[in-house]
């Protein structure tokens, strides 16, 4: 998703994706918002991402995550 790490806004909402967040999100540090909402994703959050000094808004609603 983020090969060139200058991803800023990333969204995918309301899609009913189902499955772990993706891996390579850990490489967007510079996402400054990011929207998952609406999903079926599932597992631990804090083992998913990585750190964004950037970020500003998170919506991960509606999901199964922990």
């Amino acid at each position: 998703i983020c090969k060139v790490r200058r991803l800023i806004r990333f969204s995918a909402y309301n899609n009913h994706f189902t499955g772990s967040i993706p891996e390579s999100l850990r490489n967007c540090t510079s996402l400054t918002r990011l929207t998952l909402y609406g999903n079926q994703l599932s597992g631990n959050i804090s083992e998913a991402f990585g750190s964004y000094p950037n970020l500003s808004y998170v919506d991960m609603s509606n999901n199964l995550l922990t």
